[in-house]
């Protein structure tokens, strides 16, 4: 029939368990495709009614990064300088419900997290610390223009790296949310910072700034080991590969994206589908 050839056709009608379903049953009909289900996912997406996370930002949102340990702990990073951290899993309570916890505990109990907060419909998760701009009034060590990128170290969520407008990339201890290092570009802004999530072998840091140069950052030395030049304009974008430590892709005002090998001088292949680089 027409209107089951429709139902059939249609990625809106069927869920996943369905799709799967009529998948293991080898039926043809069904358009059955990774694009279909992301694209069904994606129209039934809609704005949390049981979780809230209460910013404590004054300004716009410029870079988010989940760790990638219990992908449980969300940084943020923000345009007045400021940096925060969030737990998406475990909302804190609030404080009328932490002394009543503490009460019961005995005072030399911890701090509580609680699934769901008594009486309340909506789960706050407030900010488990909150990493103010630099400057008089606000933190001695914080960015002192907007925070760009913010990225935890790949293998701990005991450090996390920042970078900013002020020309800085960032290395704090969460614990403490003391500056453990810090590196001044001397090209200015910096666009991006980057480390790689395999990274066992080295610990560096790609920092993409307001020049036509990559800069690479060494945790373990605490100085620039070198520089990554083909860049005609300045570099807005770097990322790691997901397959090798050692791989890394940048993009610039130039139009193209670059492949990098960190151990080798040069570029190892660069994608300039439109041929946006002009010789002129």
């Amino acid at each position: 029939p027409v209107s089951e050839c429709n139902a059939w056709m249609s990625p809106s009608a069927r869920s996943f368990h369905q799709y799967a379903a009529m998948r293991e049953a080898g039926d043809a009909r069904a358009a059955i495709s990774r694009a279909n289900l992301l694209r069904q996912r994606a129209a039934s997406l809609e704005l949390s009614t049981s979780k809230e996370l209460v910013s404590v930002h004054k300004a716009g949102i410029e870079s988010l990064c989940l760790d990638q340990i219990e992908h449980r702990y969300l940084l943020a990073g923000a345009a007045d300088g400021s940096i925060a951290a969030y737990d998406c899993e475990l909302a804190m309570a609030d404080a009328e419900q932490d002394a009543r916890e503490r009460e019961e505990q005995g005072e030399g109990g911890s701090r509580q997290t609680v699934r769901r907060l008594p009486g309340r419909s909506l789960q706050q998760h407030r900010a488990l610390f909150h990493v103010r701009k630099g400057g008089a009034a606000g933190q001695p060590d914080g960015h002192a223009f907007g925070v760009t990128s913010v990225q935890w170290y790949p293998v701990d969520t005991g450090l996390f790296v920042s970078s900013s407008f002020d020309g800085t990339v960032k290395v704090w201890d969460s614990n403490t949310l003391q500056l453990e290092n810090s590196f001044t570009l001397p090209e200015g802004p910096v666009h991006c910072a980057a480390m790689s999530p395999l990274g066992t072998g080295h610990t560096l840091i790609a920092i993409a700034a307001s020049s036509s140069n990559i800069r690479l950052g060494d945790l373990a030395s605490e100085g620039f080991t070198h520089m990554l030049t083909g860049h005609r304009g300045p570099v807005w974008a770097v990322r790691w590969s997901l397959s090798s430590e050692w791989c890394l892709f940048s993009g610039g005002s130039d139009g193209a994206v670059r492949a990098w090998d960190v151990r080798r001088a040069g570029t190892l292949m660069v994608f300039d589908q439109h041929n946006a680089h002009d010789p002129r």
